[in-house]
């Protein structure tokens, strides 16, 4: 049986994002049996704790040779298919496409009572679920997991011999690795990143940042609630993050300033306010009411498109403060503007992370390296530490990887 190439394995994957579903892929009878060989194959590995028991998670690294540039495709066919335009532009599609010889490929199977999955380097390009469907996508698989299986039991017999470890810490590369490294650490590398970053936020604003979050539990509550309350509260975050002007009713473009402040809202927010509009903008006990009845299939709290997101915090008497948040590191900025700018015009407010906000803005926190088979999180995080991820770039990696305090080889992120 021919061997695998890591041109064969970077096909699959590529082909199974491009063409698959959500569903069962290649889900066969043939890719079925190749499968069960695979997992005797890592049956001797141990299963890896996860949050969820009932799976059984294995994984093991397989080293693949690159091969040649016949490895990787007809150049005669890829240029009649206009995909090359010459034989320089197939070697360099080639080498972008297979950059590392070797290349490094990441198996892990998961087996539970619903479904068994083969992945690589994250990607499922085996699903079966344990039930009757149709596959989803046909493609016969069988006989590149029966080839899988060899470089699978060659690792599976460095694992048995006891080498695998000290293999994996000196031949994995490190862009397959997770690591950590000081913001501030991370700044001094690449200050242009600390301009980007700070971009748009003044040291008046840390300092205020870091003021309004000392007293944020001893701000007094707002007296009256009201949906003209949070318009105003609204429009102030929409000047404060630079928003200057808006299509109103897909006409012309208004100065956000120009706008009421429920005008502005309209103009800015999601657009499902759950009836929102429809109530007085005066009265407390009809905003109480309108929250007690919102059902949570509106975005009304999604005033800026994406993010962040803006609330109300009230109390039984009508009296309370706004809430901000955001979920996305993209709409970080936009928060703590709109935190600030609502604060500095006296009107309470809690800014949910806002501690782990200043931290980034002072260099104070962490930046993760996070490897090529694991998916970047463009969430904040939420109260964990470290805000941002990132992969190893192409410039300057050298310096990157010196000041990267990286985990062991082997390390997998539960």
């Amino acid at each position: 049986m021919k061997r695998l190439k890591a041109p064969d394995l970077i096909h699959v994957i590529s082909s199974v994002r491009r063409d698959s579903s959500l569903g069962q892929i290649a889900d066969t009878a043939e890719n079925r049996k190749a499968f069960q060989e695979i997992a005797a194959a890592m049956e001797s590995i141990p299963p890896l704790k996860d949050k969820y028991s009932e799976d059984d998670i294995r994984m093991i690294w397989v080293c693949i040779p690159r091969g040649n540039a016949e490895d990787f495709g007809n150049y005669e066919e890829m240029k009649e298919e206009e995909l090359v335009s010459d034989r320089e532009d197939f070697l360099s599609c080639w080498k972008e496409t297979c950059p590392r010889d070797p290349d490094w490929f990441q198996v892990t199977i998961v087996r539970n009572k619903y479904a068994a999955v083969l992945g690589l380097n994250g990607t499922a390009v085996f699903r079966q679920i344990k039930r009757e469907e149709t596959s989803l996508w046909e493609a016969d698989l069988s006989g590149f997991m029966q080839a899988l299986t060899f470089d699978i039991m060659e690792s599976v017999c460095r694992l048995k011999a006891g080498t695998y470890g000290e293999w994996l810490e000196k031949e994995l590369p490190f862009c397959y690795r997770y690591g950590i490294i000081g913001r501030a650490e991370y700044w001094k590398l690449f200050p242009d990143e600390k301009k980007e970053y700070l971009k748009g936020i003044t040291p008046k604003d840390i300092d205020d940042l870091r003021s309004f979050l000392e007293n944020e539990d001893r701000q007094a509550d707002a007296a009256n609630l009201t949906a003209g309350y949070f318009y105003r509260a609204c429009r102030t975050a929409y000047l404060s993050a630079g928003y200057g002007e808006r299509m109103v009713g897909w006409k012309e473009k208004k100065k956000l300033s120009d706008l009421t402040p429920k005008e502005a809202y309209l103009a800015m927010a999601d657009g499902r306010d759950e009836g929102l509009r429809d109530i007085p903008e005066d009265s407390v006990g009809a905003f109480i009411e309108w929250k007690k009845r919102k059902q949570s299939g509106g975005h009304p709290n999604e005033v800026f498109c994406g993010g962040p997101y803006i609330g109300t915090k009230i109390n039984p008497d009508g009296s309370g403060k706004i809430l901000i948040w955001c979920f996305y590191a993209a709409s970080r900025k936009e928060a703590v503007l709109s935190y600030l700018g609502i604060r500095r015009a006296g009107m309470p407010a809690v800014l949910a992370d806002g501690e782990n906000f200043l931290k980034s803005y002072l260099g104070l926190d962490t930046i993760h390296i996070v490897p090529l088979q694991d998916g970047i999180s463009h969430m904040n995080g939420l109260g964990d530490e470290v805000f941002d991820e990132i992969r190893l770039g192409d410039k300057d990696t050298d310096r990157l990887i010196a000041a990267v305090r990286w985990e062991k080889a082997s390390f997998v992120r539960p």
